[in-house]
């Protein structure tokens, strides 16, 4: 959606625009463009309170067009602008990060935006950081008792599990990049999965263990 619309969206799903439109608004009750709005708000407003990166890197970093767009999208959809939200808001400054890059370089590059990646409990965490590390590239991806980092060009992106949440720190020197780390990091841990759904369907097969 972020990178050629519904146009591009309905392609890599090989079906027509109109049926796409449909099926959205059948399961979710409106198109796939509220939704892509709705998910850019979310994530913008998570920068803006969680985050001290400028209002004009967190309307890019979301997804908008332009900063003047994401303001009347904020304004006509919770009433205020993104200063005053981030004006009402206590920002939480990055914890310490593991070092950017890999063991044995110095430790330098963009600074590091840290962000919560909210799930559905319960999560495995032990489970899938082991799956990581037995699949793990090396040169290119990290797990030790500090979760998962995966190096990229000029920088890191870590993920580390906490009581309620995940922890992702990124540290890119393109900002613009950030909605796309989200929702690959999401995908990577299955955070949006419901654990409690698949228990009860795969409970009670040999799935099970």
């Amino acid at each position: 959606m972020d990178d050629g619309g519904v146009a591009a969206l309905a392609l890599r799903l090989h079906i027509t625009e109109r049926h796409l439109h449909r099926l959205f608004t059948a399961e979710l009750g409106v198109g796939p463009l509220a939704v892509a709005r709705t998910k850019r708000l979310l994530l913008a407003k998570q920068l803006l309170t969680e985050t001290a990166l400028p209002v004009t890197d967190v309307a890019f970093a979301a997804g908008f067009g332009s900063v003047r767009q994401f303001n009347a999208t904020m304004k006509e959809r919770y009433g205020f602008s993104p200063t005053e939200l981030r004006a009402t808001a206590a920002i939480r400054r990055p914890a310490a990060t593991p070092d950017a890059g890999p063991a044995g370089t110095p430790d330098a590059g963009p600074a590091a935006l840290t962000l919560r990646l909210h799930y559905r409990p319960p999560l495995e965490a032990e489970a899938l950081l082991s799956f990581l590390a037995e699949h793990a590239i090396p040169g290119l991806e990290r797990v030790d008792g500090a979760g998962y980092t995966r190096f990229v060009r000029g920088g890191s992106i870590a993920l580390a599990p906490r009581r309620d949440h995940i922890a992702l720190v990124a540290r890119v020197a393109d900002t613009r990049h950030l909605a796309r780390i989200v929702a690959r990091a999401r995908r990577l841990l299955d955070l949006d999965a419901e654990p409690g759904a698949i228990a009860d369907a795969l409970g009670g097969t040999a799935l099970a263990p």
